[in-house]
């Protein structure tokens, strides 16, 4: 009777354990998505400012090139 009570005592410890590291995996899954959303963003950023930039820098030479040709 008692090792039966140790058992059922230990399983809801486990199962507590097992709880709680699922919800600080969940806070790292969540922590990391964050991280790359953010950084995505900042690319994305980047990148339509440069390419705007070389965008403008094509318009440029072409008009360039034009007025010599």
């Amino acid at each position: 009777m008692l090792n039966d009570s140790l058992n059922i005592k230990k399983e809801q410890i486990n199962y507590e354990i097992y709880g709680e590291v699922n919800s600080l995996i969940d806070q790292c899954y969540e922590i990391i998505r964050e991280y790359y959303e953010t950084k995505y963003e900042e690319l994305s950023t980047t990148l339509k400012t440069e390419g705007e930039k070389l965008k403008e820098s094509i318009k440029e030479k072409e008009e360039r090139n034009t007025l010599i040709n």
